[in-house]
Parts: structure tokens; C-alpha cells; sequence
């Protein structure tokens, strides 16, 4: 039997590794865009017009980062920036989910679109609050019973 110790040291350890995995997904969708758009711009005579098509991974939900076994999604980084600073612009959202651990890209121009896409698709989740700010959708007692 192992002793806490060990199992710590081995969760760590995977931890390790699931980050190595999560940049390899990232640096195979941006080879696939960058692909995708060498296709576009140089398309191959023998294709005969059919027009190349991709979906990036990080659209799909089993590419979410898995910390300590729990599965965090964009949404889950957004919650917990926002709910430890309250409403944030775009600009501090990125700042604040990479500072909660998020990866992304490291391309702001490319990860402040994906948290926008969040925030937008997330509409039970987050809210424009104004001055072009984002919140926590806030639920009453009545709506939460």
C-alpha cells in the first residue's frame, strides 16, 4: 500500500505530464490552422475545389486542462477569476485567468477571442455588466430553488 507521500508525489507527477499534453493539443491545432491556411492560400490543382476544413481542438470539451483529477474548462477559470475580482474587462480577464493557472495560447489577440467566445456561449454563467466589463450572473433564492 502506498503512503500519502507516494499517491501526492504521483498526482504530482501526472500533473506534470497533463501540462506537457495540454501544450502538445495546442501546438497540433495551431499546426492544423497554419496548415489550413497554407491550403487556402496555395490550394493544390488536383484537389478538385474542395475547400479544406478544420476543427481546433481547444473548441472540443475532453481537451480541458485536468488539474489534481478535476477537469477545468475556460468557463471554470473565468468563474474563478471573476468571482475573486469581481467584473473585469476583456484585457484584466486574461490577465486574472492566467493568473488562476489558465495556459491558453499565449497569444493575447487569440485568447481574449477565446474568453469572449466563453463569456458569449455562457450566457447562464456570465453577464455584460457595462463599461465593457463581464460579471457572475448573480441567481436569486427563488430562481436557485
Amino acid at each position: 500500500m502506498k503512503t500519502i507521500k507516494e499517491i501526492e508525489d504521483e498526482m504530482l507527477s501526472i500533473d506534470k505530464q497533463l501540462e506537457t499534453y495540454q501544450a502538445l493539443i495546442q501546438r497540433r491545432g495551431d499546426l492544423a490552422q497554419l496548415r489550413l491556411l497554407a491550403l487556402r492560400l496555395f490550394p493544390d490543382p488536383k484537389a478538385k475545389g474542395k475547400a479544406p476544413t478544420y476543427e481546433p481542438p481547444a473548441a472540443k470539451p475532453a481537451t480541458a486542462i485536468a488539474i489534481r483529477g478535476i477537469v477545468l474548462t475556460h468557463a471554470d477559470y473565468l468563474k474563478m477569476a471573476l468571482s475573486k475580482n469581481g467584473p473585469l474587462t476583456i484585457s484584466q480577464l486574461l490577465i486574472a485567468t492566467r493568473a488562476e493557472g489558465w495556459k491558453g495560447s499565449g497569444v493575447d489577440k487569440v485568447d481574449k477571442k477565446r474568453l469572449y467566445v466563453v463569456l458569449y456561449r455562457e450566457k447562464h454563467l456570465f453577464r455584460a455588466v457595462g463599461d465593457g466589463k463581464w460579471g457572475l450572473v448573480q441567481k436569486t433564492l427563488a430562481e436557485s430553488a
